[in-house]
């Protein structure tokens, strides 16, 4: 989606703007706790092998979405914290891997429900954050 050519994004309305944002933070969240959740399951799987291992692996990760802010404390990586900025119509990402960015929604007029989240450098987030979450799985 990054190569729409920019004559054809508008700026959303904030209706629209708002629910593509708590979209988008509740499917990172999923996205967050799907992974974080998986590892948990396989180390109790492992529970009998490595007790000192489970107990610890369930303590590297604090997860929370709260007030359209979600943040994500993970062990000896860092600190995640995603939240909306309406007022300029971005998200905002802080991350322990790769710093602080925002990212602006763009919106395709030819395509009715095309859009997509990128910052100045047309980065997407979603493409980001599952760069890091790949890194992070091998680290947790």
């Amino acid at each position: 989606m990054s190569n729409i050519p920019s004559k054809d994004i508008s700026k959303p309305t904030l209706s629209i703007y708002n629910t593509l944002t708590s979209q988008l933070l509740n499917d990172i969240y999923n996205k967050f706790d799907n992974i974080f959740s998986t590892k948990k399951n396989q180390n109790k799987i492992d529970l009998n092998l490595n007790k000192q291992r489970n107990q610890n692996n369930q303590d590297k990760i604090d997860l929370d979405l709260n007030n359209n802010v979600i943040t994500c404390r993970i062990e000896n990586i860092g600190e995640y914290v995603i939240n909306k900025q309406p007022s300029i119509y971005e998200i905002w990402l802080s991350s322990p891997i790769s710093g602080p960015s925002k990212y602006k929604l763009k919106m395709d007029n030819n395509f009715k429900n095309k859009h997509t989240w990128l910052s100045k450098c047309n980065k997407n987030i979603i493409n980001q954050l599952n760069r890091e979450i790949e890194q992070i799985e091998k680290m947790v």
